[in-house]
């Protein structure tokens, strides 16, 4: 049983990327499964409490997000497996001694290197200001260890590049999003990135400036 964040499985990323594991699963395994939608940090505990009353030997929570909600309802169910990706259960509310509940954790900073390294090589071959920016969602470990990756990346590729970054502190505010890729974007500044913040879309229309690409 998966059960998202607020991001939900039409986000066009982390969320919707897992549905397609769980449907994997489904048809390799042949084991039931079971999605379940959050529309609001509210819907976390009542999600995950259904899918151990309904028996599922596994339930996973998709996100760092549902950490403490996670560790609420694993504790009431004692007997059942859970799972949290992208959180790493030796630190809280977990602490180590959460024999029922596995971290999925991964080096996220290793493929925003590669984003990063792209974006600092195309402003090299563009020339002019060597200026960039990457704007995250949620100011938590995975969306800095993102950052840090791209912004790495981007000047080991080219060490004369300027990486700007910024955050949106939301993962669904696509109106903030998009103020925050205004504000910090000197004029020349050539590429925007997004870490989990549903920009990508808009992105180079938002400092209205022709030399401004974007990658979502």
């Amino acid at each position: 049983c998966l059960v998202s964040d607020v991001g939900r499985f039409n986000d066009k990323g982390f969320n919707q990327l897992q549905l397609p594991g769980l449907k994997h699963a489904a048809a390799k395994l042949g084991i039931k499964t079971k999605a379940v939608e959050s529309h609001a940090a509210g819907d976390y505990i009542p999600n995950l409490s259904s899918c151990a009353r309904a028996g599922y030997d596994l339930t996973i929570s998709a996100g760092f997000l549902l950490a403490n909600q996670t560790a609420t309802v694993a504790k009431q169910y004692p007997n059942l497996s859970f799972a949290i990706t992208d959180y790493s259960v030796a630190g809280p509310p977990f602490n180590g001694k959460a024999t029922n509940v596995a971290g999925i954790t991964y080096a996220t900073q290793e493929n925003s290197y590669l984003v990063g390294c792209l974006a600092g090589l195309m402003v090299k071959k563009q020339g002019g200001r060597q200026t960039i920016g990457v704007v995250g969602g949620v100011k938590i470990p995975p969306v800095d260890s993102f950052l840090a990756g791209y912004k790495t990346g981007a000047q080991q590729c080219n060490p004369g590049v300027t990486v700007l970054t910024g955050y949106s502190h939301a993962f669904l505010d696509q109106p903030n999003c998009k103020t925050v890729t205004q504000h910090p974007t000197p004029p020349g500044t050539h590429r925007q990135s997004n870490a989990p913040c549903p920009t990508a879309p808009r992105t180079p229309d938002a400092p209205h400036q022709p030399s401004t690409r974007g990658h979502g």
